[in-house]
């Protein structure tokens, strides 16, 4: 079953072109690197990526998009990182059953995506878990943008604040137009201001401008920028510091992991 959802939701939708961050000091983030393999003339694209060895993230699942691919997520081992991302035709853009599908701009747990504009959500007949989902984005409206997105289930005891985004940037254009980036988020605001109990990480890349900064045929690997960028409603819930980001984006990790029940 495809299912798209548009939510209308509290807070500030800030594109990531105008969002503003500092980089403090302190530990280093959670994401390690990005690995995108394209296959010759694009017509296939895996966008994976992977999470700093210590981050013993257990979160694991893996939801089909149709005929194209899939998006998914495996868990940390000993010897191996967490990892999640997407592997997709490019012949998903024109698929006809997503194109009727309402649009959306913000992820299943009320968070922005930070796209500049809607792209349609795909999601499987049932949830990974009662408390852990994966979705699928496709932008069939310009047949740029693929991503996905895996949502969980926070507990009411989280002081996580409500509306929390903490982007990092892998790719941007030649006018600096971020291209490939990841989010962690924090829960969200209900549309009567209450919290909705669901935090998520995000995986978003723009395959037309991919096509033009890597190579077809073999793995690119891609470092993240320093800087976290930082977005939240509430200002005074916004950390200033990377430290004080990296220990949100930690505790959201502890809480995915509850989540999974592990």
């Amino acid at each position: 079953m495809i299912c798209s959802r548009f939510m209308n939701l509290a807070g500030l939708f800030v594109l990531l072109v105008t969002l503003t961050a500092t980089t403090g000091c302190g530990k280093k983030g959670i994401l390690d690197h990005v690995v995108v393999t394209p296959t010759e003339n694009f017509q296939n694209v895996r966008v994976s990526l992977f999470f700093k060895s210590d981050v013993q993230l257990l979160l694991e699942g893996k939801v089909g998009v149709g005929e194209y691919g899939h998006v998914y997520m495996y868990p940390w081992t000993a010897g191996r990182p967490f990892e999640m991302g997407f592997e997709l035709k490019s012949s998903v853009f024109h698929e006809p059953g997503y194109v009727n599908l309402k649009p959306t701009m913000y992820l299943p747990n009320g968070a922005p995506i930070g796209l500049p504009y809607a792209v349609v959500e795909v999601r499987g007949e049932q949830p990974v878990t009662p408390t852990f989902d994966l979705y699928g984005y496709v932008d069939v409206e310009h047949l740029s943008w693929l991503g996905m997105a895996g949502v969980f289930e926070i507990s009411e005891g989280s002081d996580i604040p409500a509306g929390l985004t903490l982007t990092q940037v892998f790719l941007r254009d030649e006018a600096g137009v971020p291209t490939l980036f990841a989010s962690v988020l924090g829960p969200a605001f209900n549309t009567d201001g209450s919290v909705k109990q669901r935090a998520g990480l995000a995986l978003f890349a723009n395959v037309k401008a991919l096509a033009l900064k890597t190579r077809a045929g073999e793995p690119n690997v891609l470092k993240p920028e320093k800087k976290i960028y930082v977005t939240g409603p509430i200002a005074t819930d916004t950390p200033s510091k990377k430290a004080d980001m990296v220990r949100l984006q930690r505790e959201i990790i502890a809480e995915a992991n509850r989540s999974a029940g592990r």
